[in-house]
């Protein structure tokens, strides 16, 4: 029996030992490549603050009692006596209203693509091109912080779809996605009452259908020479408004102003009458193209600067008190990350990239480090042995050494 069990501990020992070299010797072999492509990319210099919006404005109260539905959208060009609402006697009726309108919509469009498959006048290489195109647009704007077009996009895909299937022959017709909403359309058109009112601009502009009681914190036609103490003042007021007494407010112009406080040191870096381009990270995904009209210096040094901007969308009609981003230089080239850097014998920067299963070293230049993110801009150098565009940047790997051959 003592014979067995030292025999056996022997063989658990040797399978033991055969396992712990066999690991080590696999993962000595065995070395996961992880890459990511160097693309162009756009990375700015920026300077951070908080901004107030001051327009000129003009509040719209609400003169009669009734659920309102809103014709005018956010951002929206109105002219003098134009509709902005209608008033109805409850929700229910404007909803039906609303509902209606999204299934005459529905309808108008599906004939319109059914007439164009049965009339062979669309070309399907042409869809299949806008289709991959939407298919692309709705997978960006998904990996983006707002989703602010996303309605749009979605909407867009959706056609195009319909319109490749009755192209192809894979749908012969709409008829019974258009008798249901023909129904659908016939129960809502009993609901649809008319409104008890309308509701109409009393000056030309754009339209904003909120109201935050800040309209007049600082007045539009002197913010040229507002002070640091003002902008302050404005920024710390509670808005007090109570919405149910405005329908909205119109804005006069396209024309309006973001004022903010910035520490001397960096007015040097904008420059007066200069353009610049704004972003407003919990806003919007674009950059706004502004122009610096004032800095007005305070007996500490710090500035009231006043930007003054005509770029107008939905996003921006209502905002008022925003963290702002000011992009004050712009660094171009390929983007690079750091876990991705290493150093030659000669002791230039570099990085591994995979050329089919080679592993080679490819030299990069700094142009700029992100102090945001952990990445650098690199110049694009067109010369051999340098990282160029849609290379393989390996950015996991063991012994990585030039010339290596990977599996």
């Amino acid at each position: 029996m003592a014979t067995f069990l030292k025999r056996l501990m022997f063989l658990v020992g040797g399978l033991m030992l055969l396992f712990y070299i066999g690991y080590h010797i696999f993962m000595n072999a065995y070395s996961p490549i992880k890459t990511d492509v160097a693309i162009l990319y756009d990375e700015y210099e920026t300077v951070d603050t908080t901004g107030f919006v001051v327009r000129n404005e003009t509040l719209i109260p609400m003169t009669q009692q009734g659920f309102v539905y809103y014709i005018a959208e956010n951002g929206s060009r109105v002219s003098k006596d134009g509709k902005i609402a209608d008033l109805y006697i409850d929700q229910e009726a404007a909803v039906a209203k609303q509902q209606l309108q999204a299934v005459d919509a529905e309808i108008a469009q599906l004939k319109t693509i059914e007439e164009q498959g049965q009339n062979n006048r669309t070309n399907l290489d042409i869809i299949n091109t806008q289709l991959y195109k939407a298919q692309a647009a709705v997978i960006a704007e998904m990996s983006q912080p707002h989703l602010s077009q996303i309605d749009t996009l979605s909407t867009n895909l959706l056609t195009l779809m319909n319109k490749q299937q009755i192209t192809i022959g894979r749908a012969q017709s709409f008829e019974a996605r258009l008798s249901a909403l023909s129904s659908q359309r016939a129960a809502l058109a009993a609901k649809n009452a008319a409104p008890t009112s309308s509701v109409f601009s009393p000056t030309a502009g754009y339209f904003v259908n909120t109201v935050d009681g800040l309209e007049a914190a600082i007045d539009a036609d002197s913010v040229i020479s507002v002070t640091t103490d003002e902008i302050r003042q404005a920024m710390q007021t509670e808005p007090t408004v109570d919405n149910s007494r405005y329908i909205g407010k119109v804005v006069g112009s396209y024309e309006w102003y973001l004022v903010c406080v910035l520490p001397a040191e960096e007015i040097t870096r904008l420059p007066m009458d200069g353009m610049v381009r704004l972003r407003l990270p919990f806003v919007s995904n674009e950059t706004i193209p502004v122009t610096v009209v004032a800095e007005n210096r305070d007996r500490d040094g710090n500035m009231a600067v006043v930007f003054r901007c005509d770029y107008m969308s939905a996003d921006l009609s209502d905002i008022r008190l925003e963290q702002v981003q000011v992009l004050v230089k712009q660094h171009s080239g390929l983007r690079v990350p750091d876990e991705a850097v290493r150093f030659n014998e000669a002791q230039e920067a570099g990085v591994f990239v995979q050329e089919g299963n080679v592993i080679r070293f490819r030299r990069i230049r700094v142009a700029y480090h992100s102090e945001h993110e952990d990445y650098s801009i690199c110049e694009v150098v067109n010369e051999n042995g340098y990282l160029q565009v849609y290379d393989d940047i390996v950015v996991e790997g063991k012994n990585l050494y030039d010339g290596k051959i990977v599996r």
